[in-house]
């Protein structure tokens, strides 16, 4: 059940560095991201998957030396496109068209819909918007992967300047804004039997 793996995890502060993710779990993560939802369907974002052990320990000195950056067995390192714009919109409508088989024309209303939201953003608003839609699958990849018993911290605690460089997002376009390190538990992570704290239900929810 989702409430007895939601129980089961937790942010996890060490990783076993011995185990690593199979190749056929890593393909099932990937395709939670991609089932995702997000505003129009547009997935503002990319996603960068870092496996590679020289890199993961570079990008720890930039983590404030969280181990769980060089200890995971992969970094998903979620990335807002900096400048989303009326271009992607048309490539998502030539996208639906190739999908579905329906004429572009009978997407008219939806596009000029989806340019209307994009156009109307200075680029201020148009980088939150983009950051909050990386949050929607962050939340999904957490949910799917207690449920596949594979273990997850989330971390914003870097230098995106320094991830910039490091990986050159500038070039691609991209705005580092949350990582996900992948993989599993140690045995010695004493935060696993941690009970988990909560707000309770009546003091979360407000039936109005």
């Amino acid at each position: 059940m989702i409430i007895d793996a939601l129980e089961w995890r937790y942010a996890t502060k060490i990783f076993d560095k011995t185990k690593k993710l199979k190749s056929n779990q890593l393909v099932e993560l990937e395709k939670i991201v991609q089932l995702s939802a997000s505003s129009f369907g547009l997935q503002p974002y990319k996603v960068l998957i870092i496996s590679n052990q020289e890199l993961k320990d570079k990008l720890k000195s930039a983590s404030f030396g969280q181990l769980q950056i060089s200890d995971a067995s992969h970094l998903f390192l979620f990335c807002s496109m900096i400048d989303f714009n009326k271009n992607d919109v048309d490539a998502f409508v030539d996208l639906n068209v190739k999908t579905t088989g329906n004429t572009k024309d009978s997407f008219k209303m939806y596009h000029e819909m989806m340019d209307m939201k994009i156009g109307s953003m200075n680029t201020e608003e148009n980088a939150s918007w983009a950051a909050r839609q990386s949050y929607i699958a962050l939340g999904n990849l957490l949910t799917a992967a207690a449920e596949m018993k594979i273990d997850i911290c989330p971390i914003e605690g870097f230098v995106p300047q320094s991830y910039s460089e490091i990986l050159n997002l500038n070039e691609m376009g991209l705005k580092p804004i949350v990582i996900a390190a992948i993989g599993f538990r140690s045995d010695e992570d004493k935060y696993q039997h941690s009970p988990k704290v909560r707000k309770s239900t009546q003091d979360l929810f407000i039936h109005i």
